[in-house]
């Protein structure tokens, strides 16, 4: 096997672990999305009064040239959305749950607004891309949530006990040994420099760190597909019905 081999299978290995290591944060939040989604359309006529707004203003803006239907201003659009879900492992998700619950209402809702076919021929090619990257995002999210919650839990931490736990301590010194040694070293680890505690913490969290980040670009890649599709296939299959 070759070196480009052996790092496509390392990467392919990375992706699969990324997945099936964080398949819960991953329910979860297809959960948050697909519940909603399910409500927006039951309960669409209790919902008008607060996304009619926003659906109106959304077409305003596209008539007005505010929105445009090309691969750059949809990307953007819905590259800030995954954006947002992962950044709102700052503030413990609340920003990723309301995104997700938000997507899943609007589009419930508008599917309750139009008939079928124009709504699976408007959402269809380029959802079956944009929805999974939305939730892969926020996935992102949560899994990096719980980095930085473990990541400054160990740092604040570090070894709850480091002489029991170190194998050059041995039980069979004696008592005043033992006891001499326990506590310089106990005073050498609660003193030790934020440089060594970061390094200690990071050793033990890196691998969430990078499956987060591994989804958020698989994510970015689906909203890139999702977004060549929609510019290129969605927009013409919508023109072409229109005139039919």
């Amino acid at each position: 096997m070759n070196i480009k081999s052996r790092v496509l299978n390392l990467i392919k290995i990375d992706i699969q672990k990324s997945f099936i290591e964080n398949k819960y944060p991953l329910l979860l939040s297809t959960l948050l999305f697909m519940i909603p989604l399910f409500l927006g359309y039951l309960f669409s006529s209790n919902l008008g009064e607060f996304l009619d707004p926003i659906i109106d203003n959304f077409k305003e803006k596209i008539i007005n040239g505010g929105i445009k239907l090309t691969f750059d201003s949809i990307f953007i659009n819905n590259f800030k959305a995954i954006l947002f879900e992962y950044a709102g492992a700052i503030l413990f998700g609340l920003i990723t749950v309301a995104i997700l619950i938000f997507n899943g209402l609007f589009i419930g809702y508008f599917a309750s607004k139009i008939d079928l076919k124009t709504f699976l021929l408007g959402t269809v090619p380029h959802g079956i891309f944009e929805i999974p990257g939305l939730i892969i995002g926020a996935t992102a999210g949560f899994i990096l949530l719980y980095f930085l919650f473990n990541f400054t839990k160990d740092i604040l931490i570090y070894n709850k006990d480091p002489i029991n736990n170190d194998p050059r301590t041995y039980k069979h010194f004696n008592e005043d040994h033992y006891n001499d040694e326990y506590f310089k070293r106990y005073n050498e680890h609660f003193n030790a420099g934020i440089s060594k505690r970061f390094s200690y913490s990071m050793d033990n969290n890196y691998k969430k760190l990078k499956q987060s980040i591994i989804l958020f670009l698989i994510a970015t890649t689906l909203l890139i597909i999702a977004a060549v599709v929609e510019t290129q296939i969605t927009v013409k299959i919508i023109h072409f019905f229109s005139l039919n």
